[in-house]
């Protein structure tokens, strides 16, 4: 049920209800706001917090509703942008949520969070050009987050920023010696400029130490399929397809080789994509 638009209203104070959110009693403390609006429709705190009550219980779209109409009596109630954007960002609105952490961020100059979200939501837009240096200071404000490197590294590859995919695959194996993430990153890199032969030996010695590595094979048959080398890629999808079962794409592509036909797209836009950033 939703909970501020349900019509259920409750007498009780700020101090209640703010009480009931601490105790996890979200129904409750719901009515109480809902009923403090009721009386008082310019109540920006009870708005925010029916915001904040429907957010936890997963209903972004009242969350949204809530703040927005919080927003439209005090566009500077502490937090409001913030969660705002992060409603909408949970919600896949990333336009909107970049409004909103914009917004927030001129507010508070540098805050991590803040910057972190910005590159997130620009990154799930396809902005990765725009999301780079948003990303690039994430990392520095945390250094130990592989995922967020990786995303940096994403962007860098799909804005064709050659040798930023370098300098961030480095920075992985810095944080996870070995990681295969990073020999994948450099060899798509290499094959997206034009340095075919490069891709293939940064292949086989990722395949040398990581032989089971998911989409290893897969990304060195695409490779050698692209040189018409269909044998030789055609092997690879197989190998791709006994260690890596669910690849659809390695069975469709190691029958298009097996047939002799050549691939159209390079290999950056079929390689599976990475994961799209955490939700915040």
């Amino acid at each position: 049920m939703a909970l501020a638009a349900s019509g259920v209203a409750q007498s009780g104070t700020r101090e209640d209800a703010i009480a009931l959110e601490q105790q996890g009693r979200n129904a409750a403390a719901a009515a109480i706001w809902t009923g403090i609006v009721q009386h008082d429709p310019r109540n920006v705190e009870a708005f925010a917090h029916l915001g904040l009550i429907a957010a936890r219980q997963q209903q972004y779209g009242e969350a949204i509703t809530n703040y927005r109409k919080a927003l439209a009596v005090d566009p500077n109630f502490p937090n409001l942008q913030m969660n705002l954007g992060l409603a909408l960002f949970k919600t896949d609105q990333f336009g909107e949520a970049i409004k909103a952490f914009t917004v927030q961020l001129e507010e508070r100059p540098g805050d991590p969070r803040l910057i972190t979200l910005l590159g997130m939501a620009h990154y799930a837009m396809g902005d990765y050009l725009v999301a780079i240096p948003y990303l690039a200071k994430a990392t520095e404000n945390d250094p130990h987050d592989l995922a967020l490197r990786m995303t940096l590294a994403r962007s860098c590859l799909w804005s064709r920023q050659y040798p930023c995919v370098t300098k961030a695959a480095g920075e992985i194996l810095t944080l996870r010696p070995g990681a295969p993430e990073a020999g994948m990153l450099v060899a798509e890199a290499l094959d997206a400029e034009g340095k075919s032969a490069a891709a293939v030996e940064a292949l086989r010695s990722e395949i040398g130490a990581n032989p089971s590595e998911p989409y290893a094979h897969f990304a060195l048959g695409y490779v050698l399929w692209a040189q018409g080398k269909y044998a030789e890629a055609a092997a690879e999808f197989q190998v791709e397809v006994e260690v890596n079962p669910p690849s659809a794409d390695a069975r469709a592509y190691l029958a298009a080789a097996s047939a002799g036909k050549k691939p159209i797209l390079p290999l950056i836009q079929v390689m599976p994509n990475a994961q799209p950033p955490a939700q915040p």
